[in-house]
């Protein structure tokens, strides 16, 4: 997809959001881990994320969002996670990419809209994000203002998103990596792999994964 705007130092499309995500998925995963655990520190991040050109500011701004979040989110727990303090995590980490990648508002404004809309029906802030549009500031806002109503439940959360519409594949499968940060493999009902045919391909990629993130 929109092969000319392909960056020339990397194999995924520009931009990920409009297509489900999981080009995002293949390098902000790793990423977020790698600074989680030290590995990489914030200098050396912005240097490797303005590499990935060309790719739009939104764009840029909405992947340090998604990468600080997860960061915040790895460790966590469900007993220890507080919904106000990742909301103010994301508004944070938001004027973060800001400084990092200058230029777009976006993001912000959007979550401006949404924020006083938290306590109200998720229609309503669905609504605000352009009835969850593939927009990086729709989806990245949608994802987290679900994330902030349904922490406790990822089914919950994932019906949540799905009965709204939109970019839904985008919207669940954001709102499932962050319930991976968070709780890890307990957050996914067994019920819903233990039939599935390739759930040992899946899991034996998961184990190689990890294995190749931590080599020397």
């Amino acid at each position: 997809r929109y092969p000319e705007k392909w960056p020339r130092s990397t194999t995924f499309a520009w931009p990920p959001f409009p297509d489900g995500g999981h080009y995002t998925f293949s390098f902000a995963i790793p990423a977020a881990r790698l600074l989680h655990e030290g590995r990489i520190d914030t200098p050396g991040l912005v240097d490797w994320m303005q590499t990935l050109t060309p790719s739009s500011i939104v764009w840029q701004q909405s992947i340090w969002l998604y990468i600080r979040l997860l960061d915040h989110l790895f460790g966590q727990s469900v007993q220890t996670f507080d919904p106000d303090t990742f909301l103010a995590h994301a508004a944070r980490f938001v004027r973060e990419a800001e400084g990092h990648f200058p230029g777009e508002f976006k993001i912000r404004r959007r979550m401006q809209v949404t924020e006083p809309l938290m306590d109200r029906p998720l229609d309503d802030i669905a609504r605000s994000c352009g009835k969850v549009s593939s927009l990086a500031e729709d989806m990245i806002t949608f994802v987290g203002a679900v994330f902030y109503h349904h922490y406790r439940d990822m089914m919950k959360a994932l019906g949540a998103a799905a009965g709204q519409g939109g970019a839904s594949e985008a919207s669940c499968f954001y709102l499932g990596s962050l319930f991976g940060a968070l709780c890890g493999m307990k957050a996914l009902p067994d019920r819903l792999i233990s039939g599935y045919s390739g759930k040992q391909r899946i899991l034996d990629a998961v184990d190689h994964f990890e294995k190749t993130l931590h080599r020397e």
